[in-house]
């Protein structure tokens, strides 16, 4: 591994475990204070608002990387994202108004304010972490995804003193978003010197169009099990089964910080004419040291969580435990789904996801009413393995 990588995902790593430790305790406060029921709510919602977002910016993400490690200007790119975001939020919020309350119920006040957040802060925050990953800048991304991790538990604490609901909890929420969202504003107006003087073009929807439809796949494929799991086996088995995920994704926090500072190399190498077999193979294997590391964890520490969350959440013990082949899958799938991304490949990488999404929706509606959270897991990672198979076998193929 290159002494710079090793660096900067030491970095990315230190701020990520802090911001993993802020993340955990509010985890811990909301599961206990809003319990199962509310906690799938709260979780239906955001899946939704996730699921449907990344029509907001236009794999910006992606393309922010991509052209910043090919030489480009930013400053560009930033008017022509900023503003797509502003013309997505009416339409984005139609949508998630419209999914939420025909198929679930819920009040327009949970849903607004839940949305409103989704889009300004996480977006902002998105975009400003690409700005710097770009151009190696991880110390100033552990520092502020820090700071707004650290304002969230502040937020979560409060909720605790009050005894809130999910009601609550909306309110606290959007307040931490309206905060993060100009902090986040103002140190990018500062870094880049943007205006918003740059309409979107033709060329920039063309471009951020597959890695549109990657975000949207890999979305999907984190939260449609949730949504399935509401409105077929109920809120609170969808609040248990959502606990377990989010102790796997906090686990899972080592291997994003690896991806992350990885990730701007794959279009690097692709510049540099290097093999994408070879580049992915030389990946592939710190990838997957991490991630059976990370699977050990969470297969031992998992009988452990009802004494933090507490005893409403005992069923979730097998399933974090089922739960922790996921990231061994993930980190022998991802050297292949990123170099395929990397070197032009990202249509291909959209098939794969597609595929895993449509045996995800499949097997999520054959194995819930039989089986309710596990099968949902169940599904999961049986789209994550079929993902692992595509991206490997269209690697390989694309690159003869």
């Amino acid at each position: 591994m290159p002494h710079s990588l090793k660096k900067n995902s030491l970095i990315t790593l230190f701020g990520q475990l802090l911001k993993t430790g802020f993340q955990g305790i509010s985890f811990i406060i909301l599961a206990r204070t809003l319990g199962a029921n509310d906690f799938g709510i709260l979780i239906s919602i955001l899946a939704i608002g996730n699921i449907i977002s990344p029509f907001v910016d236009f794999g910006s993400y992606d393309l922010i990387i991509k052209r910043l490690s090919n030489g480009e200007k930013f400053k560009r790119v930033v008017n022509e994202t900023v503003i797509l975001l502003l013309i997505a939020v009416p339409l984005f919020m139609i949508l998630l108004t419209v999914i939420a309350v025909s198929l679930y119920g819920y009040s327009l006040f949970l849903i607004i304010l839940v949305g409103l957040t989704v889009l300004f802060s996480d977006k902002l925050l998105s975009l400003f972490i690409a700005y710097n990953v770009a151009r190696d800048q991880f110390k100033i991304v552990s520092v502020i995804e820090s700071l707004v991790s650290a304002l969230r538990l502040i937020f979560a604490l409060l909720l605790f003193y009050v005894d809130g609901d999910v009601a609550t909890w909306a309110i606290l929420l959007f307040i931490h978003g309206a905060i993060s969202t100009i902090v986040i504003f103002l140190i990018l107006r500062r870094e880049t010197q943007f205006t918003l003087e740059h309409k979107p073009n033709k060329k920039l929807i063309k471009d951020g169009l597959p890695f549109v439809w990657t975000q949207l796949g890999m979305n999907a494929n984190q939260d449609v099990d949730k949504l399935f799991l509401v409105k077929m086996a109920g809120a609170e088995i969808a609040g248990i089964y959502a606990v377990a995920m989010r102790v796997l994704n906090l686990a899972l926090i080592p291997i994003y910080s690896f991806y992350m500072t990885a990730y701007p190399r794959y279009f690097r190498a692709s510049s540099d004419g290097t093999h994408g077999v070879k580049h992915a193979l030389s990946m592939l294997l710190p990838s997957s040291i991490i991630g059976v590391f990370t699977a050990t964890c969470i297969y031992f520490i998992a009988p452990y969580a009802p004494l933090i969350l507490g005893e409403e959440y005992n069923d979730a013990i097998g399933l974090i435990q089922l739960a922790a082949l996921i990231p061994i899958i993930q980190t022998m799938a991802t050297p292949f789904a990123d170099t395929l991304s990397g070197y032009g490949k990202q249509n291909l990488r959209v098939y794969s996801l597609i595929a895993a999404l449509i045996l995800n929706i499949i097997l999520n509606i054959m194995l819930i009413p039989s089986y309710g959270a596990h099968g949902a897991l169940m599904a999961s990672i049986s789209s994550q393995c079929l993902f692992f198979i595509s991206c490997f076998g269209f690697t390989v193929w694309s690159a003869k």
